[in-house]
C-alpha cells in the first residue's frame, strides 16, 4: 500500500515539474509573476495550452485547490492537486514564481 502511494505520489511530482519546466521556456510566466485564489484569476498555461497550473474553485464559492488540469477540453479534468481537507485554501492566498524553481 505504502508502495502504491510513493508511486502516486512521485508521478503527481513529475507531472507538476513538467508543467513547470514548459512554463518557464514559454516565458509568460516569468519570475516574480503570481496567482491568486480567487474566482476571476487566470491560470498559468503551459507552452501548447494544454495544461493549466492555479487555484480550481471548490462548489462551496469560499475555498480553493492548488491543481494543475487539462485545459483544452470542455471538461476541464484535474491531473494533479492537493488533496484533502487540510489542503483546501480559502481566502486569497497566491502562489509565486521565484528564480530557485
Amino acid at each position: 500500500m505504502a508502495s502504491a502511494i510513493f508511486t502516486l505520489m512521485f508521478l503527481a511530482t513529475m507531472v507538476l515539474l513538467q508543467l513547470m519546466a514548459v512554463a518557464q521556456t514559454d516565458g509568460s510566466n516569468p519570475v516574480g509573476a503570481s496567482i491568486t485564489a480567487n474566482d476571476d484569476a487566470p491560470p498559468w498555461l503551459s507552452s501548447s495550452g494544454e495544461f493549466a497550473f492555479g487555484f480550481r474553485q471548490m462548489e462551496n464559492k469560499d475555498y480553493f485547490w492548488l491543481s494543475i488540469w487539462y485545459e483544452k477540453i470542455p471538461e476541464k479534468t484535474v491531473v494533479w492537486s492537493l488533496l484533502g481537507c487540510e489542503d483546501l485554501i480559502k481566502g486569497r492566498a497566491h502562489c509565486e514564481r521565484l528564480d530557485e524553481g
